[in-house]
């Protein structure tokens, strides 16, 4: 689907079910780890100059996912564009197994989707994390969709967001520590101290490797409406951390909009009553100013 508001015209598009015959001249993603197709997009007079720049969201079955790219793998998936003669990465929302959105495209050419070259292959796929005061305790808990070779979650508090120090641990549900299905968490810390509380997650890998999680903040009582209580870190030159307050269960959409008041990513989240701590991907953005909204509520945030 592509959508722009530039003179009229026409745009044709098809989708080749191999690999782009380019992918070896400076792809910069990983092309063992894509969705088995490209696309070609034709354009015919229409405007996609800098002021009507175009946004495409491309499709795709869950059975073009390559076999290296596991359910965990998904949220980095990136856009890569090609102009006849190098490849270039578009600006893309988060993804989901069966679709991206590409904004900013000012010229329309081939287009390939693939994980970044580098990327390392997560071991958990941590969908949520979040948590509450419940009178003297906080409760602490998050939801994964896939494990792979999963010990469990060592569970970690801070008082001042920098130090942390280990208060419990989480053996996986996973059996033998591998799942790829839905798993829910919970943990309560019976003894917080201070007037708010950090914490994180350390993902074990049965074989001795970590992994960290994103930063939950926990401060006063549970939330009465939704808002966005902080972004950070902020400036940042990738990803940043949207910490969500939520009176109830319920799927939101955040948005990332430029300073014109264009919408550049959308990312549905299913947020948990509480605080909740949600990853969101800026590392395509160009330098600047930046919002991050959710309902009419909005945070800056700077691309440094």
């Amino acid at each position: 689907t592509i959508n722009s508001v530039g003179a009229p015209g026409t745009i044709s598009a098809r989708t080749t079910t191999s690999d782009h015959p380019q992918s070896a001249n400076g792809f910069p993603l990983d092309y063992t780890r894509k969705v088995n197709r490209y696309w070609t997009i034709e354009n015919d007079g229409v405007d996609v100059s800098t002021s009507n720049r175009a946004q495409v969201d491309f499709n795709w079955d869950a059975s073009d996912l390559g076999a290296t790219v596991y359910s965990f793998n998904i949220p980095t998936l990136k856009v890569a564009k090609y102009n006849g003669t190098s490849w270039s990465l578009a600006t893309t929302s988060s993804p989901t197994s069966t679709s991206i959105t590409a904004s900013n495209i000012s010229s329309f050419s081939d287009f390939a989707i693939a994980i970044p070259t580098g990327a390392p292959v997560l071991p958990v796929s941590l969908t949520s994390f979040s948590g509450y005061k419940d009178g003297f305790r906080n409760q602490l808990r998050w939801v994964t969709t896939s494990e792979v070779n999963n010990s469990g979650f060592e569970v970690q508090r801070s008082a001042d967001g920098v130090n942390y120090q280990s208060i419990g641990f989480v053996n996986s549900l996973a059996i033998g520590g591998n799942s790829q299905t839905q798993l829910k968490y919970n943990f309560t810390d019976a003894n917080p101290n201070g007037l708010k509380q950090y914490y994180r997650l350390k993902q074990m890998d049965i074989d001795g490797r970590s992994t960290l999680s994103n930063i939950l903040l926990i401060q006063g009582d549970k939330p009465t409406a939704f808002e966005i209580a902080s972004v950070y870190p902020n400036p940042s030159r990738g990803q940043v951390t949207v910490l969500l307050n939520a009176p109830e269960n319920k799927a939101v959409t955040i948005r990332l909009i430029d300073l014109a008041g264009r919408v550049l990513q959308t990312r549905q989240v299913n947020v948990l009553a509480g605080n909740n701590s949600i990853p969101f991907d800026i590392s395509n953005l160009a330098k600047g100013q930046y919002l991050i909204s959710v309902g009419e509520k909005s945070v800056k945030i700077v691309k440094e």
